[in-house]
């Protein structure tokens, strides 16, 4: 694949070797460290696949409508951890096809593993990595919420518990969609507010706070868990305030994400200041 996006002249042959050297010591795909690396747009490499592959660019204008029509069949036959794994996902279905979203065409193993589980011809569409995380939110959205073991945290348990729940899937999953969305919105700090009964999830877009979605105290404290790990901050610590910043990938950009944490009454509140490096002003110069 890094030889033929060279081939198309895509990625430069210096650029290659550099590639081939980090994917060595990286586990992460071909996709999102040469998005990373700042060497061409998720949107660009969705198109050279394209022509890679002959498969079209999926219009995500009415993908949630597409998700609203899949029969549950269908999403009940796979398998939702394999499916986010490797980045595709059912968008549609006729009576003699599905058509599965996915972000690297070349995973050849995984398409044939979809279409032995619902034994029925597959087509591809192709999807960015930022694209993939609101298809896949619209196709399975009760993925994007913490599962129930999540919302049987216990806030006095100890921290390797805590650790270890907040590396769950499901609470990854959940953080990567906040931040994601949040940078899709141009949202410039995510707020998350504990409640007496609940969590509030807002997001300030143009200086307007509004509401994102409502979680559970549970949910609440595994997603500030992950993120306080994330950015290297005390995870035990919850009765004093912490900053703290770590850097996120969205759309082949780097966004750099500063973390500051306050007791409150109700639990832990976490405000996000999102800042977009590739909007940044200009110099004097």
């Amino acid at each position: 694949m890094l030889q033929a996006l060279n081939t198309l002249a895509i990625i430069e042959e210096t650029d290659t070797r550099h590639i081939a050297s980090v994917l060595e010591q990286n586990d992460e795909p071909l996709d999102q460290i040469v998005c990373k690396l700042g060497l061409i747009t998720e949107e660009k490499l969705a198109h050279a696949y394209s022509t890679l592959f002959s498969i079209s660019v999926l219009d995500d204008s009415n993908f949630g409508d597409m998700a609203n029509t899949l029969p549950e069949a269908i999403t009940n036959a796979l398998n939702q951890e394999f499916l986010y794994a490797n980045r595709l996902t059912p968008i549609s279905s006729t009576a003699t096809v599905v058509t599965l979203a996915i972000v690297d065409p070349s995973m050849n193993a995984a398409i044939q593993g979809v279409r032995f589980a619902l034994q029925r011809p597959v087509e591809l569409r192709l999807v960015t990595a930022s694209q993939f995380e609101r298809v896949y939110a619209a196709v399975f959205p009760e993925a994007n919420r913490s599962e129930n073991k999540i919302d049987d945290i216990d806030t006095a348990s100890d921290i390797d518990q805590l650790k270890d729940l907040a590396s769950a899937e499901p609470v990854v999953r959940h953080v990567n969609f906040l931040i994601s969305e949040a940078a899709r919105k141009r949202a410039s700090d995510i707020h998350i507010e504990p409640m007496e009964r609940s969590s509030t999830i807002r997001f300030r877009v143009d200086g307007t706070l509004s509401d994102f979605e409502t979680i559970s105290p549970a949910q609440s404290l595994s997603l500030i868990s992950r993120l306080k790990i994330l950015s290297d901050l005390d995870i035990a610590e919850q009765r004093r305030p912490q900053d703290g910043r770590m850097s996120f990938s969205v759309g082949g950009r780097v966004i750099d994400l500063r973390l500051s944490t306050n007791p409150t009454v109700n639990g832990e509140s976490l405000v996000i200041r999102l800042l977009d490096q590739s909007r940044a002003p200009l110099s004097l110069e």
